[in-house]
């Protein structure tokens, strides 16, 4: 029983790891002031339509995090870029943004 949970599990991050090959991340403008930093991504979508994708970034100031959050974009066409803003709360002073995509459904 244990064997088949660990190649449902296996399935699945496979399947994760393929979509997120066909998926292009890229960086539009960090933003910060009176509280909150805003990072611009575009996730372009080269293969097969996709329901929803994960995002996270970290947010600092030099090598310090001052915060991470997630942000979801959904029901992206083959073919076609979302752009997302991932909003930071209590990350002023933020001068770089580290994201990377987290889930893919």
């Amino acid at each position: 029983m244990r064997l088949v949970g660990l190649i449902g599990i296996i399935i699945v991050v496979a399947a994760q790891v393929a979509f997120a090959a066909d998926l292009e991340m890229s960086y539009g403008q960090l933003s910060s002031g009176e509280g909150i930093a805003i990072q611009v991504i575009g996730i372009k979508n080269n293969g097969a339509p996709i329901k929803s994708v994960e995002i996270e970034c970290g947010f600092f100031q030099g090598t310090h995090l001052l915060a991470a959050t997630n942000k979801y974009a959904d029901n992206i066409a083959s073919g076609q870029t979302a752009y997302v803003e991932v909003r930071a709360y209590n990350a002023n002073g933020a001068n770089r943004a580290e994201c990377r995509i987290v889930e893919v459904r």
